[in-house]
């Protein structure tokens, strides 16, 4: 992961040779979206408990 996606064009990585730069995907795969869609349903059955739910964005 870089600070800033997109890597910048101009990026001095860009030109190290042996590198091999590429995007952030980690929640790409089927496994964490599944995870993803899984908390979700946790945190809404929670709610609906009147419970507060695990995970938020702050």
């Amino acid at each position: 992961m870089f600070a800033h996606e997109p890597l910048e064009p101009d990026s001095p990585l860009r030109e190290l040779d042996g590198v091999l730069l590429s995007p952030h995907i980690a929640g790409g795969s089927s496994t964490a979206r599944a995870r993803m869609f899984e908390m979700v349903a946790q945190n809404v059955a929670r709610v609906c408990r009147g419970e507060a739910p695990l995970w938020t964005l702050r």
